[in-house]
């Protein structure tokens, strides 16, 4: 997705690190409905989306906020949400219950409006 979307020249002016534990869902997606004036395409990778994720119940705002963007996104804008506090083995047969639940949680939340890319660690 790099390769093909930033040029290295520009990475410094369209690759983004977020946290969410810090970073409000508001904050984020103003990034990403904003243009930016040094680069024609910009990557957000956005951690920790457990504190933004999981608790879906006490977040309504925020997904309602996501909702409205996920309808009308920007398409110079490329939003990351790395979920690593999900351990997925190799053989998903062995998921531990919390990870299953985790996991199960986050497709409910960001399935439906994004796609998800399933990495199993070995």
């Amino acid at each position: 997705m790099l390769k093909a979307f930033v040029p290295p020249e520009l990475r410094d002016f369209c690759l983004s690190d977020l946290d969410l534990s810090n970073t409000s869902i508001f904050e984020v997606l103003d990034r990403a409905q904003t243009p930016s004036l040094m680069a024609p395409f910009q990557a957000d990778f956005c951690a920790q989306c457990e504190a933004a994720f999981i608790r879906a119940a006490q977040k309504k705002d925020e997904f309602a906020a996501l909702e409205r963007y996920f309808r009308s996104p920007n398409p110079q804008a490329l939003l990351i949400f790395v979920a690593d506090f999900v351990r997925i083995p190799s053989d998903v047969r062995r998921m531990e219950l919390d990870d299953k639940n985790r996991f199960e949680r986050l497709t409910e939340t960001l399935g439906a409006h994004c796609g998800m890319v399933e990495l199993g660690r070995g």
